[in-house]
């Protein structure tokens, strides 16, 4: 599949397989999804094509940023930033959060399940919770519809359970967060309800909009920038268009939208903002050069047994590039 799998299983992080998808126990990733034989759709980092360098990052002392698939708690001005009057300057990654430590649960040819507890500083309500983070990786066996002539698949489904592993102070509002990383060299398209503008979280914004769609380019941007999209005027899914790739591709990521009161995600700048549901993040290469797909899910409410589950699949498509363009007026069309 990639030279990463035998890089980590060299340095004793084996990854998991299933036949069109790879996943990473250690963080909790999936770091490959491949609609043809070589072809990974899935950002990962440089250094994991050698083991001296991957060592190097899964040893330091700042985010283990391995690439792929993967899945925080937010939100975010919680449990990344500890001082709001600075939010770039005290923005930290908690290590209990990524890479976690996750157990495998089950494995089979056709899917993973893991499991790990995490235990996060909620640094504006001035508290600390305990929450189990349960994560399954399906393989999906075909799309529901029939393929255009050239075009491979591959997909999967991701369920992800937040529950609170004890009581919950009444104030907090813990939700999953689900980021997909896509290499540089396409653009990440993002339709949207009615007219609509992009809630802005930081940097400089470089995205461009076309009627009821945004596009930002991978990782074309000379500094990082992020922006969320409302659940009101979102429509639950999001592509990767790479069609200047040796072998073009397209990524369709859909997503559960409930109602904007549910979401508690909200920028930097404006924290009663709330009601974000969907974003993008562009990389300006600090950390590597990505840009990335993400989602919320509902906030879990304080309570007996509470829990909130978020399920998502995403389809990777590789093929002649008009027929890509086909698949993706057809998403954007339904």
């Amino acid at each position: 599949m990639g030279n990463y799998i035998e890089t980590l299983t060299d340095i004793g992080h084996s990854p998991l397989l299933l036949k069109r998808v790879c996943v990473l126990p250690f963080s909790g990733r999936v770091l490959g999804l491949y609609p043809r034989e070589g072809l990974n759709v899935l950002w990962t980092h440089p250094a994991l094509n050698s083991a001296a360098s991957a060592r190097s990052l899964l040893t330091g002392g700042g985010w283990t940023n391995l690439g792929g698939d993967r899945t925080w708690v937010s939100p975010e001005v919680e449990l990344f930033i500890s001082d709001l009057s600075r939010p770039m300057e005290t923005y930290k990654v908690p290590r209990n959060l990524d890479p976690a430590d996750y157990r495998v649960l089950s494995h089979s040819a056709e899917a993973v399940e893991m499991e790990t507890g995490v235990a996060v500083d909620f640094y504006q309500s001035g508290c600390r919770a305990e929450l189990s983070l349960r994560k399954r990786i399906a393989e999906l066996a075909a799309p529901d519809f029939p393929l255009p002539t050239g075009v491979a698949a591959a997909g999967y489904e991701l369920t992800c359970t937040l529950s609170g592993a004890g009581s919950l102070p009444d104030a907090l509002r813990p939700a999953v967060w689900n980021l997909l990383q896509v290499p540089g060299g396409g653009e990440i398209l993002v339709p949207f309800k009615g007219p609509a503008a992009p809630i802005r979280y930081f940097g400089r914004q470089q995205s461009r909009q076309n009627g009821d769609r945004l596009y930002a380019s991978v990782p074309v941007a000379s500094e990082g920038y992020k922006f969320g999209v409302l659940a009101d005027q979102c429509r639950g899914f999001m592509l990767y268009l790479n069609f200047s790739a040796p072998q073009p591709y397209l990524i369709h990521r859909r997503f559960a939208v409930g109602s904007r009161d549910q979401y508690f995600d909200a920028p930097f700048g404006d924290v009663h903002q709330r009601g974000v549901v969907q974003q993008v993040y562009i990389d300006d290469g600090t950390h590597g050069g990505f840009g990335e797909m993400e989602h919320h899910s509902p906030a879990l409410v304080p309570g007996a047994n509470a829990r909130v589950t978020d399920v998502c699949t995403t389809w990777a498509f590789a093929g002649p590039v008009e027929a890509l363009r086909e698949l993706a007026e057809n998403y954007l069309g339904g």
